[in-house]
């Protein structure tokens, strides 16, 4: 980490490439996706290259550091140490394509959160409104450790 807010990802441009054609080749032979007229979203959450990906030292260790920034002032005990990952679908867009955009969304859960009286704690000094936002910090865990984010038991 050579300041905040910045963090440096050092990567061997051959590994990309090869990294790319394996999943390229394995996306578009063996999985579905959509659109289906041009298939840029692959079902694919944890094959051997995003593994090896997710688990790359660089990668580890780039999480590790902004682990770092994260802290809980009130000490309920939460490890920042153990980077996790989310597994999500494989994207590949065709170059200059402009038919498959993801517009404007809200994923899953994230309108649930903001009903959560204590969730909404975490942002207090900026929705008090004037220069109380100077002083909000993103990284301080400690409202968030109580927050319901499930308010409805979805599945």
């Amino acid at each position: 980490m050579e300041s905040a807010g910045e963090a440096i990802y050092r990567h061997k441009p051959r590994q990309r490439f090869v990294f790319s054609l394996t999943l390229s080749s394995m996306a578009r032979h063996h999985v579905v996706g959509f659109p289906t007229n041009d298939i840029q979203v692959y079902e694919l959450y944890n094959t051997k290259p995003q593994i090896a990906a997710r688990t790359h030292p660089a990668v580890l260790r780039t999480q590790q550091d902004l682990l770092q920034l994260w802290h809980d002032p009130t000490n309920k005990h939460v490890s920042f140490n153990t980077p996790i990952s989310y597994f999500d679908r494989l994207r590949i867009r065709t170059p200059g394509d402009k038919s498959f955009t993801l517009g404007p969304h809200i994923d899953g859960g994230s309108v649930e959160r903001w009903e959560d009286p204590t969730f909404r704690r975490v942002f207090r000094r900026i929705l008090a409104g004037g220069a109380g936002w100077k002083s909000h910090d993103p990284f301080d865990v400690s409202w968030r450790m109580d927050a319901k984010q499930d308010l409805f038991g979805a599945p």
